[in-house]
């Protein structure tokens, strides 16, 4: 079943390019392709050639051309390029470094502005990143990536899209910066990560279907605007740092049925807005295990109903505005249509910090509204991602 999936995704992309004079190079360690070196063979291809890769580790470093200092096992500065491994359990790229000089592989404008540039059934191990990308239009498809600090970074690009994909051991697995187009994280796992998906100045950042447990810190956006459904996150037990899901500086994000699980951590909460962020969404289910399940700043949830939020150790959720003068009125954010844990109105009220916990404190200017309180868990169908791992191994 393995090979018919994979096999799939290598006929749809052949398909796909079989109306131009593309190229198919062959890279085999055992020399019976046309080189042995997947350097060598991006360096004669055209664009829009197809590299296909065979089994075994390819090692091999070389500069980067124009990058002082820099070098990586495959530098691309051509658009168009296909590079298919035999699968990610069988072809892997990286020198077994995660020296910051050092990526697996790079693909950055040269002479000419480069764009279109496709993985499939690759598995990238070490390097600072795993992928670096200063181009448009990354497709990443069923690879895996493990030991470096970012498993893919994209910079200055638009029309990215990870998907099917596998990230384990990392720093960070997938991040974008600066990014004026569309970001997509979708159907990925990510495993025993510091952050899973870091978007910094995003336009358009789209997530969905994503398992991501044993995280620090699990989707992150900062300046950065977009949305993320269907995903599921769980922190690491015990740890004192962490949230499933921070967003900072303006971000603007619609969250829908999703998990963010940190009960099994000591951290602050599991869901943080600050610093003028906006989130809105339905059949969430979220739970802290510090102080509060939910901490924002500002009004920060608008639109925010039919979703789950438990208690974590003190409070299912922490609300400040600061007020300079306090003979100004009440911030009001809008918190009904959401279940609790209980429909008991005052132990709501004792489960949420806002102003009335702190009447005489400048910073807790705000009173979260939460009548009519839903009468029970909100029935969400999550999907089931077990299993997935099993098909790279």
């Amino acid at each position: 079943m393995k090979n018919m999936f994979f096999f799939s995704l290598v006929f749809s992309v052949i398909i796909s390019c079989g109306s131009s004079l593309a190229v198919t190079w062959n890279v085999e360690l055992d020399g019976s392709g046309d080189y042995t070196i997947i350097q060598d063979a991006v360096d004669a291809a055209a664009e829009g050639d197809t590299i296909r890769l065979g089994a075994g580790r390819f090692l091999t470093v070389r500069p980067i051309p124009g990058w002082d200092g820099f070098s990586a096992t495959v530098s691309i500065q051509k658009s168009g390029l296909v590079l298919i491994g035999a699968g990610p359990g069988r072809t892997v790229i990286g020198a077994d470094s995660n020296l910051w000089e050092y990526h697996g592989i790079a693909v950055i404008n040269g002479a000419s502005l480069v764009q279109n540039c496709t993985l499939i059934g690759i598995a990238v191990d070490g390097g600072y990143n795993g992928v670096h990308y200063e181009a448009n239009g990354l497709y990443v498809e069923a690879c895996e990536f493990s030991q470096s600090f970012h498993g893919v970074v994209i910079a200055n690009s638009d029309n990215c899209v990870v998907k099917d994909s596998y990230f384990h051991d990392l720093g960070i697995g997938a991040a974008s910066y600066l990014s004026n187009g569309r970001f997509v994280v979708t159907n990925c796992q990510f495993q025993a990560v510091e952050y899973g998906i870091s978007m910094v100045g995003v336009s358009d950042a789209q997530v969905s279907d994503c398992q991501i447990s044993e995280v620090e810190v699990g989707i992150q956006f900062d300046l950065s605007r977009g949305t993320i459904q269907r995903c599921n996150v769980q922190g690491i037990a015990g740890a004192n740092l962490g949230v499933s899901a921070g967003f900072t500086r303006g971000s603007q994000v619609m969250m829908n049925d999703c998990t963010l699980d940190h009960s099994m951590t000591n951290t602050y909460a599991a869901l943080e807005l600050h610093n003028g962020a906006v989130m809105s969404g339905h059949g969430n289910t979220i739970k802290g295990g510090g102080r509060t399940s939910v901490f924002v700043t500002g009004y920060a949830l608008m639109g925010f109903h039919r979703n789950d939020i438990h208690k974590a150790d003190s409070f299912c959720l922490t609300s400040r505005l600061y007020c300079e003068f306090m003979n100004e009125p009440l911030g009001q954010m809008d918190l009904s249509q959401n279940f609790w844990g209980t429909t008991d109105p005052a132990e709501v009220a004792e489960w949420i910090e806002d102003h009335h916990d702190h009447p005489n404190d400048s910073t807790y200017w705000m009173e979260v509204l939460v009548d009519p309180i839903l009468p029970d868990s909100v029935p969400v169908e999550k999907k089931p991602l077990g299993g997935f791992k099993a098909m790279y191994r």
